[in-house]
């Protein structure tokens, strides 16, 4: 489907874009229609009525409420195809509209409505890796809405700060969020916002080793899933149930998970879950040896990632990279990716569960460059930030790396 906010603007001489300003029946008509494709999780099809209704003089003929209610709904429809940009021209149209606005009068009001556009607004930051700044907004915007009765606001502000920690490598805070979201999501019935919370939950086992946990907890997330026609966000739950899947050398299954993630991420036009799943994918075919077919993969999800501003899965895609390279016997070039992985990785955040994959693949290609003790002393720095954000899977390939590189020294003390 199409979208019809590509590389537009709201603005000056391109106002006439919009066309003239809508009756107020039609409107409400263009956005009846609209709300039936996004409920139905076709966003691309949602904003092609929302688009028609986001021009300054027709938003004008409705309500406040009612246009600030269709300019959420666009932005969610934005985010949720990994739009950033579109969805970040919107929220500045609306904190223009909002500060404009002289029918709401009470401050309280304003900072209410105002928070709920922050809470997408942190979502921006966050897969823009901005992880600090969505926090902080994250925070504020909580600080108001707690004090209302806008519960599923609260608990999307709970998973927003519950990511953001989790990227951070602080795993127990990271769940403690989650746990608090899922509650708010049980007692108010908001299936879609639990079973999202499962599919988390799971992946704070991942990190853990515990993989049965996760993937039994995952299972449930795609049973809700499907139960309440959420097929949004089955890519993700596939693309996560895959990559586990990998790491305990199930790739049959792993492989057949990844492909119909793709394939539905494709038709929904979701760029963000599109770029996650070429990226596991290309993963995927390196450890099965084709190498050709993964650096495909993997060129295609980086592409897209440098597109939109995807900074964490730019960052993942100069690490797999890399890993082609070193089974190639190149250690130059697998270190030169890795090193520009690692410097988007610290331009998210200083020592996070990327920084110490990244610095354990540095050590393997010191390792088989001969470089033995660049390799203990990176290693051993690797092990330092996996143990402080929890990145338990990596910490044994770093001890094996250790391990290596001590008897080819004849170091056996």
């Amino acid at each position: 489907m199409r979208d019809n906010y590509k590389n537009q603007r709201r603005y000056g001489a391109d106002r006439q874009a919009f066309g003239r300003a809508l009756e107020p029946a039609a409107w409400s008509r263009l956005e009846q229609v609209g709300d039936l494709h996004f409920h139905s999780s076709a966003y691309s099809s949602a904003l092609d009525y929302y688009g028609q209704l986001l021009n300054e003089a027709s938003l004008n003929v409705v309500p406040c409420e009612q246009a600030f209610g269709v300019l959420r709904k666009a932005v969610d429809s934005h985010l949720l195809l990994g739009h950033l940009n579109q969805a970040t021209e919107l929220l500045d149209l609306a904190s223009s509209l909002v500060n404009r606005t002289t029918g709401l009068s009470d401050p309280g009001e304003n900072a209410v409505l105002n928070a709920t556009f922050d809470i997408r607004r942190a979502t921006v930051f966050r897969e823009r890796g901005r992880l600090h700044d969505a926090l902080n907004l994250a925070k504020r915007a909580f600080s108001v809405l707690a004090l209302t009765d806008q519960h599923a606001d609260v608990a999307r502000l709970q998973v927003v700060m519950g990511v953001c920690h989790a990227r951070l490598g602080r795993g127990v805070k990271a769940g403690e969020f989650f746990a608090d979201g899922l509650s708010t999501y049980r007692r108010i019935g908001h299936d879609e916002g639990v079973a999202n919370l499962l599919n988390n939950l799971a992946l704070l086992e991942k990190n853990q080793c515990h993989w049965g946990k996760a993937l039994a907890q995952m299972e449930k997330a795609v049973e809700l899933a499907h139960r309440i026609g959420a097929s949004h966000l089955l890519p993700g739950f596939y693309l996560n149930q895959g990559i586990v899947l990998q790491k305990i050398d199930r790739l049959g299954e792993s492989r057949s998970l990844l492909e119909k993630g793709l394939r539905l991420a494709v038709s929904l036009g979701d760029q963000i879950h599109e770029t996650r799943l070429n990226l596991a994918m290309g993963r995927l075919e390196t450890l099965s040896g084709r190498l050709a077919r993964a650096e495909t993969l993997l060129l295609s999800g980086k592409t897209l990632a440098d597109q939109n501003h995807f900074l964490r899965e730019a960052t993942i895609a100069d690490e797999y990279l890399g890993d082609v390279q070193l089974l190639r016997g190149d250690a130059d070039k697998a270190r030169f990716n890795y090193q520009l992985g690692l410097e988007k990785s610290r331009s998210i955040a200083v020592g996070n569960d990327l920084e110490g994959e990244l610095q354990r693949r540095v050590g393997e290609a010191h390792l088989l460059s001969g470089q033995l003790d660049e390799a203990i002393a990176v290693s051993q720095a690797a092990i330092a930030v996996c143990e402080q954000c929890g990145e338990e899977y990596e910490i044994g390939f770093c001890h094996l790396t250790l391990g290596k590189a001590y008897a080819r020294r004849n170091d056996w003390q």
